[in-house]
């Protein structure tokens, strides 16, 4: 049975962040509350496969003041916002390193968290990142020093809370409910104004609630309006049999777009092959070339063709600068460019030609300056 002392404590808590910060409260208004104090701290989690809850172990909101308890709130509600619980799953990421992954990609949005959360700093990382930018990094780092997620953080702190709730339920059910607390949340706050919330951090927000959008469907307008761009109208030579009164049209199509793949180490040979297979079915009046690069330029520039998206034998594979690849977009007069990225590297200056980038599921959060941006599902 839960303490009355305890549960008036976490209680005066959710309300005081309804009130003044209405994106954290709104959360805990949708969630069920469970005594878990065989947990060491507290966690968001799911009960039953589709239902969402706050589990909290007494003893651990006992001992934290009461900014040190909103502030843990934070972090948990922070955790559905940003749908952390799908996305680890979905992705088939490893548990302790995506744990620690996502407190990376949460604590440094939040002031007055008990001493030991981790921060990206104590990585060299900077702040203001995705969960996966940090789960890639982290691994990376554990790879070449040979040692485990535990073994990374070993004197550096560790995890604010507990996410072994995370692991059995129902994705799309639970999905679906994510998104709708997250849109009142959204909502209640845009009613006060962000305030003392970080732009950064409610773009992150706002960007991963975002209802899902046809990829192929951007794709294809996309070129679509390359199309109309370049397509002129012509004066076809008469026929003879018909008089010249009306002799039609023909349309020549002169656009021309370049594709270009990131074939750094992080993004896998798998979502290029997929990315470059489903083009085939959308390029039409275009002409199209497509390039491999890193931070140099792997490949020439090539005729794109059906045969040619078949298969993508991928070179490269070292890190990622865009200025090669924009560069010669600009010098070799392309109308478009497609780059399909993870986003991880600057961005040059805003060209004067049409810009799409292509990210995969996993790094959905990247912000880019200029250019649409679509997310490619993954390969159901």
């Amino acid at each position: 049975m839960a303490n009355s002392r305890i549960k008036q404590k976490l209680e005066s808590a959710i309300s005081k962040l309804v009130c003044f910060q209405p994106l954290y409260g709104e959360v805990f208004l949708h969630l069920n509350k469970r005594v878990a104090n065989n947990m060491p701290t507290m966690a968001v989690g799911v009960i039953r496969r589709v239902d969402l809850a706050l589990f909290y172990n007494e003893e651990f909101i006992d001992g934290l003041t009461a900014s040190e308890l909103r502030a843990v709130l934070k972090h948990e509600a922070l955790h559905i916002l940003l749908h952390h619980l799908t996305r680890s799953k979905h992705f088939g990421y490893n548990p302790r390193g995506y744990n620690i992954s996502a407190d990376l990609a949460i604590n440094c949005h939040i002031e007055g968290l008990p001493d030991g959360a981790l921060f990206p700093k104590a990585f060299d990382l900077d702040d203001n990142e995705s969960a996966e930018f940090y789960y890639e990094k982290l691994k990376k780092e554990a790879d070449e020093k040979g040692t485990d997620y535990d073994g990374l953080i070993d004197g550096k702190g560790d995890t604010v809370d507990d996410h072994s709730k995370w692991e059995d339920f129902d994705d799309d059910i639970i999905e679906e409910k994510v998104r709708g607390i997250a849109e009142k949340a959204i909502k209640e706050q845009e009613k006060k104004g962000w305030g003392n919330i970080s732009g950064n951090l409610a773009s992150q927000i706002i960007a991963a609630n975002k209802p899902k959008v046809n990829w192929k469907k951007e794709v294809r307008y996309f070129i679509n309006k390359l199309v109309m761009m370049g397509r002129k109208n012509t004066r076809m030579r008469p026929n003879r049999r018909y008089g010249i009164s009306n002799p039609g049209t023909k349309r020549n199509y002169t656009s021309r777009l370049l594709v270009a793949f990131d074939t750094s180490g992080s993004v896998s040979d798998e979502e290029l092959s997929y990315f470059a297979t489903e083009l085939n079915g959308m390029i039409e009046h275009v002409h199209v070339d497509f390039i491999q690069f890193d931070t140099i330029l792997q490949t020439e520039p090539k005729p794109y063709n059906k045969k040619a998206g078949k298969k993508v034998d991928i070179v490269g594979r070292g890190g990622t600068s865009f200025y090669p690849v924009m560069e010669l977009a600009h010098e070799s007069d392309y109308d478009g460019l497609v780059i399909f990225t993870d986003g991880e590297a600057p961005f040059p200056p805003k060209p004067k030609y049409r810009m799409l980038w292509a990210v995969c599921e996993k790094q959905s959060g990247v912000q880019f300056p200029y250019g649409k941006k679509v997310v490619i599902e993954a390969k159901k």
